[in-house]
């Protein structure tokens, strides 16, 4: 495994930077496609300015070994061509990867599937299609437990806001993982050679309530509200239009009502990983 080159899309994001520090501890050569340059230079990183909209050049693909796109553009008032952006730079990405004999590992979410009603979601599953399953990985990931993302705006929100709204009473189910037991799957999916889809997250789902409460700070004392996610959904469209940002999007709610959950046992056993749960996560503060 020493001496491998890996490449990732999006290096400069949650998922992406968290990749990066862990494949350098593990001796990989790591190279990052990301738009804004690092404010530190790594030895054994390289850097590819990238950006979704923009054609690739061949020469940054010679010697990869794995390629692991994480750069995406989220659907918004702002930007409403994001799926025919995230569509067109995916295609460009296998193209170059099929012509380099790069292995490609591909994130989505647990929020791609058939009956979703968010831009995110359709555009995910509509992504998945693009990949052979013969050829290449494609993780369905639940919400990712660690220092960004989702999480950590949930987390903030609940340290720095004393009245939380509670969308649909807090009902809806989610499954989670945490970073270090993400990051372990992706180092044995590489050294294995695993290709296919799989669902990534711990088995049993909790209520976003469940969450919320497991996550705060011992000594917050919030006030949950409880609002439907139809209201809010409208509210939320409205702020949008208008350019005022709240803590979460209409795109994150929608994700919340549409969410559907999955049997993940058999996929986490072909990686040989319990996942931990959220308890135990946020109890070693294992981020």
């Amino acid at each position: 495994m020493i001496n491998k080159s890996i490449a990732i899309t999006g290096a400069n994001g949650f998922i992406g930077s968290n990749l990066k520090e862990y494949f350098l501890v593990k001796g990989f050569r790591v190279k990052c496609f990301q738009r804004p340059k690092p404010l530190v230079y790594e030895p054994s990183v390289s850097y590819v300015r990238y950006d979704l909209e923009l054609p690739l050049s061949t020469d940054d693909f010679l010697n990869i070994d794995i390629l692991i796109h994480c750069a995406y553009t989220p659907y918004s008032i702002k930007c409403e061509n994001a799926d025919e952006i995230n569509a067109i730079a995916t295609a460009r990405i296998i193209e170059m990867c099929r012509q380099h004999m790069i292995k490609i590992i591909f994130l989505s979410s647990f929020s791609a599937h058939s009956s979703t009603r968010s831009h995110y979601g359709m555009n995910k599953l509509a992504l998945e299609k693009m990949f052979d399953e013969k050829r290449d990985l494609i993780f369905k990931l639940g919400l990712v437990v660690g220092n960004g993302g989702m999480f950590l705006k949930m987390k903030e929100l609940l340290d720095n806001k004393y009245i939380i709204p509670l969308i649909d009473n807090g009902k809806q189910l989610v499954q989670t993982i945490g970073m270090p037991d993400l990051l372990e799957i992706f180092n044995v999916a590489i050294d294995k050679g695993i290709t296919g889809i799989y669902n990534v997250a711990e088995e049993r789902p909790r209520s976003l309530k469940n969450i919320l409460l497991i996550i705060r700070n011992k000594e917050a004392r919030n006030l949950f509200i409880p609002i439907s996610s139809s209201l809010l959904l409208k509210i939320l469209k409205i702020t949008e239009r208008i350019g005022i940002l709240l803590p979460f999007s209409s795109e994150s709610v929608l994700g919340l009502k549409w969410g559907k959950i999955y049997k993940t046992a058999n996929d986490l056993n072909t990686f040989g990983i319990i996942a931990k749960s959220l308890e135990e996560i946020t109890a070693n503060n294992d981020l």
